[in-house]
């Protein structure tokens, strides 16, 4: 595996993550107050949500990218599968 499928990997796994905590946090926001805009939604994200010790949210995209590296450190290619 090269270092560009494995970059490509792990910054997908990483914006997935972010994509997906970012979304939920949006719905929260609209459920409390139904004007949210996604410049709001941001600037909130990485002011309040994503640094607070009491959310997951640091650490899911931790274990995102950790988690590509194990899957990355697992796999095998197919030709030196196809040797042994």
């Amino acid at each position: 595996m090269n270092w560009l499928l494995w970059l490509s990997v792990c910054t997908s796994a990483f914006l997935g993550v972010f994509a997906g905590n970012l979304w939920g946090f949006r719905t929260f926001l609209v459920q409390q107050q139904a004007d949210s805009s996604w410049n709001t939604v941001v600037s909130l994200y990485f002011e309040v949500q994503l640094f607070d010790k009491h959310t997951l949210d640091l650490r899911c995209l931790g274990a995102a990218v950790v988690g590509a590296l194990i899957g990355i450190a697992v796999c095998k290619p197919p030709a030196a599968a196809a040797l042994r």
